[in-house]
């Protein structure tokens, strides 16, 4: 009897293992910086209160940092109607979860490069791993498989500057 309570507790030590450590690395990877924050704090030191911020989905605040209304955020359109409407500042919430931060087009990111110039980026994922799964319905930016692809939570965030004119920097 003795010997199979043994065997008992030590299948079910084993069937725990996997979970124990999917659970350490979640813990991990939430004890880090969400990129949101970071780039909530790089607009706040570099970006002029008040400044609209232009982007896609400017209503689904998921992806984005939370600004506080320390600035708004504006439909993405072409770099010639945003200066027209003063907007400077471009925002980009993309990759995991397309539904919450869908990211810009080849064709909007190829206008990018030539009227504006990238100031920050982050990338939660690390290259050369697994993708990472995520629960499509979740804006909580972890994934429920492969954590140890990813570097910390949130979308890819990356922020550019207008070019005052077109095709300048």
């Amino acid at each position: 009897m003795i010997r199979v309570f043994v065997r008992v507790r030590f299948l079910v030590a084993l069937l725990l293992v996997p979970c124990v450590i999917r659970d350490y690395k979640l813990n991990r990877l939430l004890g880090r910086r969400d990129s949101r924050t970071m780039a909530r704090q790089w607009i706040e030191e570099n970006v002029p209160r008040g400044a609209r911020i232009a982007t896609t989905l400017p209503r689904t605040p998921y992806g984005k940092p939370q600004l506080g209304g320390r600035n708004a955020w504006v439909a993405l359109d072409d770099a010639a109607a945003l200066r027209e409407r003063g907007v400077h500042w471009v925002l980009s919430d993309s990759d995991m979860l397309p539904f919450y931060s869908p990211g810009f087009s080849t064709e909007e990111l190829r206008a990018l490069a030539r009227d504006a110039e990238l100031r920050f980026e982050v990338n939660p994922l690390k290259p050369d791993t697994p993708a990472p799964i995520f629960d499509q319905g979740d804006a909580f930016y972890v994934p429920l498989r492969h954590a140890s692809s990813v570097k910390r939570p949130g979308p890819r965030i990356r922020i550019w500057k207008l070019a005052d004119v077109a095709g300048g920097r």
